[in-house]
């Protein structure tokens, strides 16, 4: 079930999560409300959240396929669509958004990420469950790629499991989540009731 907490709460227990696996915490904070902090494994190929916050309302999450090199300085196309989407939602308000990813490797090309030994990475899970569970909303856009590995039955699963309600903006011809980026910016969140 998910916990009704403020973004920069459920910021802070992604962090503390983050430093008991003893993993990167990186946070920027430039006011009480407002940091943005990633999370990524030491040598940093994997990132498992990333997020910005900006008030004490409640987090909207982005569950999507794979991680680029974005971190909580650097912003990248995606990062700002989602910023973007969770400011101007006023029914409900967001106070920050955060990202987590089917695949924890980080690579701007997803057929990088594709041949990876691991492109999931050891604590990914973790924080899938961490986020799903901390966020008042959690649009999912990994796209047909999500497949990969049976990946996207795995997320699925987790999602079935923690019974958190999840969203998408359109499905692709196949059914998958499309990813955000490549979607217009008025499209709004369906509830996604998959099988």
């Amino acid at each position: 079930m998910t916990k009704m907490i403020s973004a920069v709460q459920a910021a802070m227990e992604l962090a503390e999560l983050g430093r008991s696996l003893g993993l990167k915490v990186d946070i920027d904070e430039q006011a009480p409300t407002f940091q943005r902090g990633a999370i990524m494994s030491q040598d940093e190929r994997y990132r498992y959240a990333i997020w910005q916050t900006w008030s004490l309302d409640p987090m909207m999450a982005m569950g999507l396929l794979n991680p680029s090199t974005a971190s909580h300085l650097i912003d990248d196309p995606t990062w700002d669509r989602g910023r973007k989407r969770a400011g101007r939602s006023q029914s409900p308000r967001f106070g920050g958004v955060m990202y987590w990813n089917a695949f924890a490797f980080r690579a701007t090309d997803p057929d990088v990420m594709m041949a990876a030994a691991d492109p999931v990475g050891e604590h990914n899970d973790a924080f899938i469950d961490a986020a799903l569970t901390r966020s008042a909303m959690t649009i999912i856009g990994y796209g047909a790629k999500g497949a990969h590995r049976g990946r996207a039955d795995e997320v699925k699963a987790r999602i079935r499991a923690l019974q958190v309600p999840v969203h998408y903006l359109r499905l692709t011809k196949h059914g998958h989540p499309g990813h955000p980026l490549y979607l217009p910016e008025a499209l709004e969140p369906t509830l996604w009731e998959f099988d």
